[in-house]
């Protein structure tokens, strides 16, 4: 039986999809921006063995997106210019609702959503997987790939290249610059501002911490790393 859902428990179920999927996960979203929490379960479900597909509109993903998201396994991407649909689907569950993935972990609008089910909606639930299926047919593959692990140049010398981390500010996940540990809306306007900036997360783990633009990673990160 269908389930009616606002805000709270929109982001709930989205939430719930994505971790408890088994054997596919559907995300359509037009505006496809990155949240600390959208990303960390998009990498446990990839993790897990679980074929992942995204379909967005046209907001051009970001370089830092890109490549974040292209590190993660069993997930391809796709654009339709024509989206503007709002859905999550695994291979029991489907969500259609008003909310933005970005959204996920802090929303003050007021949201709308329908949750139902295969086992108790199996010919809604058939409606819908075939328009999901139509549309990826009509999208375009962005063809993101996973960078591959560098070797120093030294024989017999290998060192594990790190390529994404956190924002220090507000933990979108971004590629790992100790140098530059900011997302693009965060950056301080100077290079002198971020020796004195203040962050509340580690630029490695994403875990709150004590933290500035000149020493970016918290003290376990640093512990591990020696």
């Amino acid at each position: 039986m269908a389930e009616f859902l606002t805000t709270n428990g929109i982001s709930f179920y989205i939430e719930n999809i994505i971790k408890e999927a088994k054997d596919e996960l559907y995300l359509f979203f037009p505006y496809l921006q990155l949240s600390r929490e959208f990303y960390e379960a998009l990498k446990d479900t990839s993790e897990r063995g679980v074929p992942i597909i995204i379909v967005y509109a046209n907001e051009d993903l970001h370089t830092e997106e890109k490549m974040i998201l292209g590190e993660l396994v069993n997930l391809e991407i796709y654009q339709s210019e024509l989206l503007n649909a709002r859905c999550c689907c695994s291979e029991e569950n489907v969500l259609v609702t008003s909310m933005d993935i970005h959204q996920l972990s802090s929303n003050d609008n007021l949201e709308m959503g329908v949750l139902f089910n295969k086992s108790g909606d199996n010919d809604l639930y058939k409606k819908v997987y075939a328009e999901i299926k139509s549309i990826i047919t009509s999208s375009k593959n962005m063809n993101l790939h996973k960078r591959p692990v560098e070797e120093l140049a030294q024989p017999q010398i290998k060192v594990k290249k790190i390529y994404h981390g956190f924002c220090i500010k507000c933990a979108m996940p971004i590629s790992y610059n100790p140098v530059n540990p900011y997302c693009r809306r965060c950056v301080p306007e100077s290079d002198a501002a971020k020796i004195k900036d203040e962050g509340e997360y580690c630029h490695l783990c994403g875990m709150p911490a004590s933290t500035t633009g000149n020493a970016p990673v918290c003290g376990v990160c640093q512990a591990a790393d020696n």
